[in-house]
């Protein structure tokens, strides 16, 4: 069954992933906060989210996973908003990343299964890669993170790491977008 009301939650999907992937800060005598926080990311999934389930009832599952990682966000954003710099607890953070990757991984997988419910094979196919390539990438940058080897980034390596990352957040916003409009091509005259 494709509805406008999915098709809807499907742009705030679509945006939440542009808040969740770019980190855009502001500097103000060496005060940054980030004005594309990933909690208003985690909060549009949410509001999204029970349109998913009537599609796909397994999604229900990541529901409490959203509002944890949610509320994680809120009280990062809140801590850097007070003291300054990036609030961070390392073993939590480290535990709450495990469990951002398991989530993506999940979602992105409903969603593929929504999309090939819906006849969109290649569609759901790019979800399938978004889902795999997400997920490798985000494991790498953690575990390189933790083993403090983002430090030795420098130079050309530097370079071609950004130019990945820049290429896989366009990618992954990108193919919600897609997949967002192909949906919304099914839809009645009359609904879209």
């Amino acid at each position: 069954m494709k509805t406008k009301t999915y098709v809807h939650n499907l742009s705030r999907i679509a945006w939440a992933y542009v808040f969740l992937l770019i980190d855009f800060s502001m500097s103000v005598n060496d005060f940054s906060i980030n004005v594309l926080p990933g909690w208003v990311g985690f909060l549009l999934i949410f509001l999204a989210l029970p349109s998913v389930e009537e599609q796909e009832p397994s999604a229900s599952l990541l529901r409490p996973l959203v509002i944890l990682l949610g509320l994680w966000e809120v009280i990062r954003w809140v801590g850097t908003l007070v003291t300054g710099s990036v609030f961070d607890i390392p073993l939590l953070t480290l535990i709450l990343s495990a469990l951002s990757m398991y989530f993506h991984f999940q979602f992105l997988t409903n969603l593929s299964s929504i999309a090939r419910t819906h006849g969109l094979l290649e569609d759901s196919e790019k979800l399938l890669h978004l889902r795999t390539g997400l997920t490798l990438f985000t494991a790498l940058v953690t575990i390189l993170y933790f083993l403090n080897l983002l430090e030795l980034f420098q130079g050309v390596f530097l370079g071609l790491f950004l130019l990945g990352a820049i290429l896989c957040t366009s990618w992954a916003i990108w193919t919600v977008f897609h997949y967002r409009n192909a949906e919304k091509a099914l839809l009645p005259a009359e609904e879209a």
